[in-house]
């Protein structure tokens, strides 16, 4: 079943009501994290791996690109891809990092382990997204994301990417959508080095 415009939109709210019932600031910290991890799946398409959306160098807020490798096999450099950042993503991610600093700032200077993992965080040698699960700070995965929520939504967390292709189907060329969702043949990638295809134009999707 694909979720249609108006079921993701609802649930983003039913999970933003959550968060804002949330008198803990550790648990608004894990809910205000489960909402990052879902708009960007939303919005990037990406497929629901460990660690998404990886580390903060790995944003350009400037540029507004986000590099995600979400494949099993990730070891090299040539097995991730651009994906341009729509200004609501762009904002919401700047928004999330500033959340982190007021987080740090009046936090990690009564808690160790907080103050390192959120330095990690800053210094990208941490994934962006963590939790604070049984009184461990953990990187967020798919089954603590789903552990967290199975309350709240019926459908298996890769429904983000099955809504991301029917929301585009009749608003990009299925080239562009394959490189978006990397359903490309190898050597045929849309930004191989013998590819016509430029970063203005795959950014352009942005604007779908």
């Amino acid at each position: 079943i694909t979720p249609v415009g108006d079921l993701a939109s609802d649930f983003l709210k039913q999970l933003a009501k959550v968060l804002d019932q949330q008198k803990d600031p550790l648990a608004r910290f894990n809910y205000y994290s489960i909402w990052m991890w879902h708009i960007i799946m939303l919005l990037t398409s990406c497929r629901p791996v460990d660690h998404m959306p990886g580390m903060l160098n790995q944003i350009d807020h400037r540029a507004r690109f986000i590099w995600l490798s979400d494949k099993e096999i990730r070891a090299t450099s040539s097995s991730g891809r651009f994906i341009p950042m729509c200004d609501y993503l762009n904002v919401a991610i700047q928004d999330y990092r500033d959340y982190l600093d007021r987080f740090s700032r009046k936090y990690g200077v009564i808690d160790i382990q907080t103050d390192s993992v959120l330095q990690g965080i800053k210094c990208s040698k941490l994934p962006l997204l963590y939790l604070k699960h049984e009184d461990e700070w953990v990187p967020i995965s798919p089954k603590l994301v789903l552990n967290y929520i199975k309350d709240l939504f019926p459908y298996p967390l890769n429904w983000t990417r099955h809504f991301g292709r029917y929301y585009l189907a009749d608003k990009l060329p299925v080239y562009l959508i394959d490189a978006i969702f990397a359903h490309e043949a190898p050597a045929h990638e849309t930004l191989n080095q013998h590819s016509s295809v430029s970063l203005l134009e795959i950014k352009s999707t942005a604007q779908a």
